[in-house]
């Protein structure tokens, strides 16, 4: 969602990073709903750029089965599972995020559990270091 907002910052670094191949971006379908939703309420104008990013990474988008989102339910709160279990099934090492409320707040646990550290994208971008 920041990154489609603007054209500046760490999240459209990271997107920026995931088109020069230097990430792999994964989404899904349910992570791309919400970002729509959420524009489509705060910052309309926003939609086009999101449909790019979309058209763009359309490769990265994975889907979760009910059993693993339900799993992951048991460590994170039951709306942030699919985003969890998305990391899950694509073996992902980082999950980036702005949700300090949820996600973040459970970011030991996830890791505990399925080894993937949930992060900022900025501190993603820093650990990274491209």
């Amino acid at each position: 969602m920041s990154a489609a907002m603007s054209s500046r910052g760490y999240a459209r670094d990271l997107l920026i990073a995931g088109y020069r191949a230097q990430v792999q971006i994964l989404w899904s379908r349910y992570v791309l709903a919400e970002a729509e939703w959420n524009l489509q309420r705060k910052a309309p104008s926003a939609l086009p750029t999101l449909e790019q990013f979309r058209l763009t990474l359309s490769a990265g988008i994975i889907e979760p089965s009910q059993t693993t989102i339900d799993h992951c339910a048991t460590i994170v709160h039951s709306k942030d599972a699919p985003v969890v279990a998305a990391a899950v099934v694509g073996n992902a090492n980082w999950l980036a995020t702005y949700d300090r409320k949820h996600l973040l707040a459970q970011r030991a646990a996830v890791l505990d559990e399925f080894g993937i550290t949930i992060a900022t994208t900025d501190e993603v971008i820093d650990a990274l270091s491209f």
